[in-house]
């Protein structure tokens, strides 16, 4: 006979034993284990014995606290909890920039939303580019030999404060009346371009062109 593995069902075997020893007065074989007559007070007292094994048993049982399984979050209801970042544009879009003078030193600002936000840097990038449609130069993008230095960059605001690098070489200068178009992508997440195109020494402009 294999013998239970928690306590609750040993008492429950025990009692079970007792009690039948109480009903039948033994005379049987459990096992290898011959149970001998016994005599009226004996039955007796194996079967309260077994009574009370079995009722120790089943109070343990039930009042012995079940767990529950643990169930994790489900990704959605995760999602749900955790605080969001608010919503940005899904583009960048240029709504404004500021004149742009026949000079290297200036100030441009380009006004907008959905720029992204990046250091302040002299140099080239993928994420802005001024070109000279008329004289046909580009200034700002990687590779361009005429650089820019930018001051800030916000999601809605960029400031240059001029020409750099090779700007006034081989005729790589701004003249006025050129017309110029100012391109940006968003280096968070390669939205863009969004363009505006001006005129060198005018208020003149185009802006919210977004690809």
């Amino acid at each position: 006979m294999t013998m239970p593995s928690t306590p609750e069902g040993l008492l429950l075997v025990i009692g079970a034993i007792f009690l039948s020893i109480g009903i039948l007065g033994g005379g049987f074989e459990l096992s290898a284990i011959k149970i001998p007559q016994v005599g009226n007070y004996s039955r007796m007292g194996a079967f309260i014995t077994g009574v009370v094994f079995i009722g120790i048993a089943l109070k343990s049982n039930l009042v012995q606290p079940h767990e529950s399984p643990v169930q994790s979050p489900s990704p959605a209801a995760t999602e749900r909890a955790s605080p969001q970042p608010p919503d940005s544009p899904a583009f960048s879009v240029i709504s404004a920039v500021s004149p742009i003078l026949p000079q290297p030193n200036q100030t441009i600002t380009i006004a907008g939303s959905g720029f992204g936000s990046q250091s302040p840097y002299d140099g080239d990038s993928r994420f802005i580019m001024i070109t000279d449609v008329t004289r046909d130069w580009n200034a700002g993008r990687t590779g361009d030999l005429v650089a820019l230095s930018i001051a800030s960059w916000t999601d809605t605001q960029i400031v240059i404060q001029g020409f750099i690098g090779d700007y006034g070489r081989n005729n790589w200068t701004l003249i006025n009346g050129d017309q110029v178009v100012v391109k940006v992508w968003n280096p968070l997440t390669g939205a863009g371009p969004s363009t505006c195109v001006k005129i060198v020494g005018s208020t003149s402009s185009r802006c919210g062109e977004s690809g």
